[in-house]
């Protein structure tokens, strides 16, 4: 931790960052090593650090526009859905890498570069809902990514499970209002 605030430039930022690992770093090791070892994933210590890392550094991203007033109720999940994304990340890239490794003498050329175009094509759907205020972009990943039922995403948000819905349904047309703005098909 003391390396990744060293790198941060701005004092406010840093100090604000620290604030959140703090309140919050118990809490996203936790999960992480969950859904490590739940995904069977080996160095689940030093994995789960990672992904904490790299969701710290998603939050330093955006660090500027974090309400620093809100409950902590809805804060966690924020901060939990951010850390799940980067767990799946690592998840995702070991599984794909291994079976492709398991696999490659029975994999030509164009079915190997037709696997990393599909790939790369849900990395950038993923970047957009990201990118997507939070109330559609976390939903949607919750939804699509977790395979969270609108029950559970009302528990985490704290919300009546009718606005889940709706807040699908309207994430939905965004999303896809956004990836043809952006040419992914």
């Amino acid at each position: 931790m003391l390396t990744f605030l060293l790198l941060i430039t701005d004092e406010q930022k840093s100090e604000l960052v620290e604030k959140l690992y703090i309140e919050y770093h118990e809490d996203m090791i936790r999960l992480a090593k969950y859904k490590l070892r739940k995904a069977k994933m080996h160095n689940v210590s030093y994995n789960a650090e990672d992904a904490v890392q790299s969701a710290l550094l998603k939050i330093t991203q955006y660090i500027d526009t974090f309400d620093f007033e809100a409950h902590r109720s809805e804060t966690k999940p924020y901060i939990l859905a951010i850390v799940s994304n980067e767990v799946n990340k690592i998840v995702s890239e070991y599984v794909y890498w291994e079976d492709l490794d398991d696999h490659i003498d029975l994999i030509d050329k164009e079915q190997f570069f037709e696997e990393l175009h599909i790939r790369d094509r849900y990395d950038q759907v993923i970047d957009v809902m990201k990118n997507m205020s939070d109330i559609y972009g976390i939903t949607l990943l919750l939804y699509f990514c977790e395979e969270r039922s609108p029950k559970e995403i009302a528990e985490i948000m704290d919300v009546p499970e009718k606005t889940v819905y709706t807040r699908i349904a309207r994430g939905r047309a965004l999303l896809l209002s956004k990836l043809k703005e952006e040419g992914i098909k």
